[in-house]
């Protein structure tokens, strides 16, 4: 009866070992892997929400005696952060890296390319050096990201509502700054080596720069297409918001496309405020903007969390993270702020309303 009881709970090796006399081995406990959660201390609109991401991993068996869930808050924007992380890369060793921003991440890969890393957030993951492309990163990292280039689709957007418009000005941020040209500047796996171009020259431009504006190709594909005047504008600081005036001359038929970039992000209610105060219609590249007082947005939509949680699995089951490919946000949620049309004094089409997933304002 008692050999019964114990072969329901032994292992059948220990349970020979009992009935030879035999000396029975135990073996020591394994302890849980690492994996560091870096978040940042507040939350922005393209961080990833990681609330949920150990009840996830126990569902998929990685519990707390597999995996050991260290979470943290570090400033990727300060003084200190490559300081901060360095030190909590060498408290431990660390299966892998939860980055709940671009930020983080970015100072994660400066300083330890060798770190597996998933990320979360809104820039295009490329361009920061965390992969060579968005398919197949290859550089230790994967996650996901709403950042989905679609100034095309913000141009068909606003003249969808303004049929009348027959010129568009799409803003360029002349402070982003450029590789060196040539071979991708990450083939190496290092940080990104940028360098300063020729000084911001601001005013209309024939063309963006080299990586001013990922999908110029596909806005001269729409304009020629539809027979619609498409202007670059660059600016190289807040300052410059004063030189659009130049395009609020009546009659009012020219639009502005606001792409999601840093200046325009940094000084994004001045931005706003100059456009509304010259009457003229612009669309934005985050709903943020239209909550602000913008015209209209596209937001796009947002992965839920257990996209990247997913990939998190997928990572501790062996995976490689760079072969892994970067899951983008599915598409793209029109806003429109009534109350800017409306002190705009010009409303948008029956169709764009129809269309709008979300009405700012007072709707009367």
């Amino acid at each position: 009866m008692l050999l019964h009881r114990l072969a329901r709970v032994l292992p059948a090796a220990v349970l020979l070992a009992l009935c030879a006399g035999g000396p029975v081995a135990v073996a020591s406990p394994v302890p849980p892997e690492r994996l560091l959660l870096i978040r940042e201390p507040e939350v922005s609109g393209g961080d990833l929400p990681y609330g949920g991401l150990g009840p996830y991993l126990a569902r998929h068996g990685y519990g707390r005696e597999r995996v050991r869930v260290d979470e943290t808050a570090v400033d990727s924007s300060a003084a200190d952060a490559d300081a901060k992380v360095r030190a909590l890369l060498a408290r431990a060793p660390t299966r892998l890296v939860f980055a709940a921003s671009l930020g983080i991440a970015e100072v994660v890969r400066r300083i330890d390319p060798a770190v597996a890393i998933v990320f979360g957030g809104a820039d295009d993951p490329v361009r920061l050096c965390l992969a060579r492309s968005l398919t197949r990163p290859a550089l230790n990292a994967t996650g996901v990201t709403t950042y989905l280039p679609a100034h095309a689709k913000m141009v068909e957007t606003l003249h969808d509502a303004y049929p009348q418009l027959v010129r568009t000005v799409v803003l360029i941020d002349g402070t982003k700054e450029d590789d060196d040209g040539g071979a991708s500047p990450c083939a190496s796996g290092a940080a990104h080596p940028m360098s300063p171009r020729e000084p911001c020259r601001p005013g209309r431009v024939e063309a963006p720069g080299p990586g001013e504006l990922e999908d110029a190709d596909a806005l001269r594909a729409y304009a020629a297409r539809t027979g619609l005047d498409l202007v670059f504008h660059r600016l190289c600081s807040a300052d410059d918001l004063a030189g659009l005036a130049a395009y609020a001359r009546p009659p009012r038929r020219i639009g502005i496309v606001v792409p999601y970039e840093y200046q325009f992000y940094a000084e994004r209610d001045r931005v706003v405020a100059t456009l509304a105060r010259l009457s003229l219609p612009a669309i934005y590249a985050r709903g943020m903007y239209a909550r602000s007082g913008g015209l209209m947005a596209l937001e796009p939509l947002q992965l839920p969390s257990e996209r990247a949680f997913e990939l998190v699995v997928q990572v501790l089951n062996g995976a490689d993270p760079g072969s892994l490919p970067i899951q983008l946000a599915a598409g793209f949620a029109l806003w429109i702020n009534i109350d800017a049309a409306r002190a705009l004094g010009m409303p948008p089409s029956l169709r764009s309303l129809t269309r709008a997933e979300l009405l700012l304002g007072r709707q009367d």
